[in-house]
């Protein structure tokens, strides 16, 4: 390779990322940090954020009760995604504070209502599905009503102790209809 060749690199090539992270190994005198003298990350704690997701899953807690439904695995949310939340919180809103694009804000106070309102959505849609079924059970009862009346009642032949008459007795007796 001549000093006026180009050198392309490709970007799902990741010896060059290999490379870098092997200089910067965390082993003393190997330029970790401790080699230039900074301290790890301190915790910086919840982003404010959180405080909005956490008061979201209690009020879940209440409605999923009353429901009779179970309830959410906090474990999960608190020991796994609520960690991974945080760090992306504050890697996109490193300030703590929310961005001041108007935009932002109309869709966190739309995302409010919807979690706000929810609940009431959700028991109006269950009332009307409740009130469709009962619907659906009187109008087959009223069908079902109009066919006993339109039908025609068919008496009952009562039973006798005799033995039913040979074809020739019903014949000369007149018994036998259409003839």
């Amino acid at each position: 390779m001549t000093e006026t060749d180009e050198v392309t690199i490709d970007p799902k090539d990741i010896t060059y990322d290999i490379i870098l992270n092997d200089t910067d190994d965390e082993r003393p005198g190997r330029g970790g940090p401790e080699a230039a003298g900074s301290r790890p990350a301190e915790e910086k704690g919840d982003h404010p954020a959180i405080a909005i997701l956490d008061m979201a899953i209690k009020q879940s807690e209440g409605y999923l009760k009353e429901q009779g439904l179970p309830p959410a695995n906090n474990a999960v949310y608190t020991n796994f995604s609520k960690p991974f939340l945080n760090e992306a919180l504050w890697h996109y809103l490193p300030e703590g504070t929310l961005p001041d694009d108007p935009r932002f804000a109309l869709v966190m106070g739309v995302a409010g209502l919807g979690l706000a309102f929810s609940p009431t959505l959700i028991a109006l849609y269950q009332k009307r599905e409740e009130e469709e079924k009962k619907e659906k059970e009187k109008e087959k009862r009223r069908r079902e009503e109009r066919e006993e009346v339109e039908r025609p009642a068919v008496a009952p032949v009562p039973a006798s102790s005799e033995p039913a008459p040979d074809w020739m007795t019903r014949l000369e007796s007149g018994m036998l209809g259409g003839m």
